[in-house]
């Protein structure tokens, strides 16, 4: 991906910066080390790495309901694969 775009395959990660306004691709990528994983595809910000470490180092807190429902957000783009265009 182009370095405007961040990936991971973490759910929990990827609920967290939606819930903080993170801009996501409606689709996922195979996961090339993992191909029964997937990556989530969103807009990078310049902020992305101190919100990657709140959330690692759990010196965050979120809403418990707002995060739910941010979770359930980003697993509905699990359903629609792209390819990746690094191949």
């Amino acid at each position: 991906m182009d370095d405007q775009y961040f990936v991971t395959d973490d759910t929990a990660l990827a609920a967290y910066l939606y819930l903080n306004g993170f801009k996501f691709i409606e689709a996922t990528l195979v996961n090339r080390e993992n191909p029964k994983r997937k990556k989530y595809i969103m807009h990078d910000d310049p902020l992305r790495e101190q919100f990657v470490e709140e959330f690692y180092s759990r010196t965050t807190h979120v809403v418990p309901l707002d995060y739910y429902d941010a979770r359930v957000r980003v697993m509905r783009y699990l359903k629609v694969t792209v390819r990746d265009p690094r191949k």
